[in-house]
């Protein structure tokens, strides 16, 4: 009997091999940045509620919300100025993403989805459905 439980804790015992260990510096490095960053509220001078946010570099970013709300920083967060959107974007905005620096793409209610170029203005994606979207990546 003693021999059983003697391979039965072998087997079951973890052994930290040279990559294993190597595995869990790694990982443990390169989360450190993340757990370095700190979240500050910062003041977006507008009362509708903005839902989704997106930065093409760490100057320039933009926050999309309620009644096609879309805000405009260029420092960081440090301030924001709102960007008047044409009227004919009644959709609540609920998502972004970034397809690159100079286009991005805008999401909400009803299926409302919509481009942007560098440039250019806020263009229509059609889609068959008109079921709300709630977020959206490239």
């Amino acid at each position: 009997m003693s021999l059983q439980t003697d391979a039965l804790r072998r087997r079951s015992a973890v052994r930290i091999t040279p990559l294993l260990l190597l595995c869990l510096i790694l990982c443990t490095l390169g989360t450190h940045g993340a757990r370095a960053q700190t979240l500050r509220r910062m003041k977006s001078n507008t009362t509708t509620p903005l839902r989704a946010l997106i930065f093409s570099d760490t100057g320039n970013g933009r926050a999309f919300g309620d009644g096609c709300t879309e805000d405009v920083t260029n420092d960081g967060g440090k301030t924001w100025d709102a960007s008047p959107m044409d009227p004919i974007f009644v959709s609540n905005l609920r998502c972004a993403a970034l397809t690159d620096g100079y286009h991005y793409c805008v999401a909400g209610d009803a299926g409302h989805v919509y481009t942007f170029a560098h440039g250019t203005s806020l263009t229509r994606v059609p889609l068959p459905e008109s079921k709300s979207v709630y977020g959206m990546t490239f």
